[in-house]
């Protein structure tokens, strides 16, 4: 590789913060759409739908949307069963009242952030509206 191409794939990089926007806005479409209930999510089709063309740095792509699990469980946006990461599956998966009243806030008399996802036609739109979620939900 010479030293222009590896300048241009660094460019191509995405930040591991946009990376886990992305892996969060996948699963809270999800789980918005199913709301009340819980779903069993796959983390190898979580990762196939958040990281599509992209690889986070430091970790594999089943270890990223794992920890990014956890994260959104820690700031007490989403609720699973116990002692289910590690497996292909995590059971049971569902929105916390945090998360769904997170996802009801708009912004400037926008439709709600939980439809507004489903719906952003970019990958900065979607980035934007978790950023909002995320704000919503301190």
């Amino acid at each position: 590789m010479t030293l222009g191409e590896a300048a241009q794939a660094k460019d191509l990089m995405v930040p591991n913060v946009d990376l886990f926007a992305d892996v969060a806005a996948a699963l809270l479409i999800k789980l918005h759409a199913a709301f009340p209930i819980p779903l069993d999510i796959e983390i190898d089709v979580l990762a196939d739908k958040g990281l599509p063309d992209a690889d986070p740095s430091g970790a594999t792509r089943e270890a990223f949307v794992e920890a990014s699990l956890l994260w959104l469980a820690s700031a007490g946006l989403i609720a699973f069963e116990p002692g289910q990461l590690g497996a292909r599956m995590v059971e049971r998966v569902g929105l916390t009242a945090r998360g769904f009243l997170a996802l009801q806030a708009s912004d400037r008399g926008d439709d709600a952030i939980g439809l507004s996802l489903g719906a952003a036609f970019s990958a900065e739109h979607r980035r934007d509206l978790i950023g909002l979620a995320l704000a919503a939900a301190r």
